[in-house]
């Protein structure tokens, strides 16, 4: 829907518009969700930068890249179903986001020069050390991740990268779980179809789901798998952060599992992101982006 007179206001700052206001936003279908537009507006203004963030639904991620690369968009970050594909349209790829496939961040560089990177990996993979107990705690752990897009792709990465002891994909699909697997190409990661996780009997280890079973809307108060499942982790990270809390978070909490919502994720990467959109001139107001995040969210 359209948004609010308000919110074209209060987020969306309409009034401080002109000429040489900048340009970003979120691409992404579904997007009504996305809660980047007001954390990026509420940190732009704070730092007085001439910038506004629009939500943008997108279905073809090709046909907006062109429109983006042609009508002077500064940048834009990238959500569900699109983080695999925006990069092939970006003129340099970093290597941390060429390595994982995905990317979550596109800035401009000026004359149609497009920069791509990933923000997602480290946020998320710090969310989950800091709930294991710091810096280091991933290292040597099992790891199960639901999923195989983009986000999965990311903290596949990040896993290997801290040292998890292996890497299970599960996926409703198997054979875009085995695709992903042997695109990360290493030996600690696996493929599995969500029946072998079911019936499997390791236990120990973090459990992250990927996909949108559980999100705010039609998917709402689902789990992704069974609380027997949830049993066997010592931690559960959800990357949703709509809702605060997911039945599948609600469920570990029950079982007395340590939980990581995605809100902390979602905050995280908006802090890198917003240091790449300013070029690195102001330090993200972090209090501020936390603040009016989990001030929305408390609403929903």
């Amino acid at each position: 829907g359209q948004p609010s007179l308000r919110d074209m206001t209060q987020v969306y700052r309409l009034r401080d518009q002109d000429s040489e206001t900048r340009v970003f936003g979120v691409i992404g279908d579904p997007i009504k969700h996305s809660m980047s537009p007001v954390i990026h507006n509420a940190a732009f203004g704070s730092i007085g930068e001439n910038a506004v963030y629009l939500p943008f639904l997108v279905e073809d991620a090709e046909d907006f890249m062109q429109t983006f690369r042609a009508h002077d968009f500064s940048g834009c970050s990238v959500t569900i179903p699109h983080k695999e594909r925006v990069g092939a349209h970006c003129d340099v790829v970093d290597e941390v986001a060429a390595s994982i496939g995905a990317v979550n961040t596109v800035v401009s560089l000026g004359e149609g020069v497009l920069s791509a990177s990933n923000t997602d990996w480290s946020a998320a993979i710090s969310a989950i050390e800091e709930g294991l107990g710091g810096p280091g705690t991933l290292e040597g752990r099992r790891v199960c991740i639901l999923g195989s897009g983009g986000t999965a792709r990311a903290l596949a990465f990040g896993a290997i990268a801290r040292g998890a002891s292996s890497v299970a994909i599960a996926n409703r699909t198997l054979s875009k779980a085995d695709a992903l697997a042997a695109e990360l190409g290493d030996d600690r990661v696996r493929a599995m179809s969500l029946g072998d996780l079911e019936g499997s009997r390791d236990s120990g280890g973090v459990l992250i789901n990927t996909t949108s079973v559980g999100m705010s809307g039609e998917n709402e108060g689902r789990s992704p798998v069974t609380g027997e499942v949830v049993s066997r982790f010592d931690l559960v990270f959800d990357a949703i952060y709509n809702p605060l809390e997911t039945e599948l978070l609600r469920e570990a909490s029950a079982r007395g599992k340590a939980t990581v919502s995605g809100v902390e994720m979602f905050i995280g990467q908006a802090e890198e992101q917003f240091r790449l959109f300013t070029g690195g001139k102001a330090d993200p107001p972090v209090g501020l982006m936390r603040e009016v995040v989990m001030s929305r969210l408390s609403k929903n």
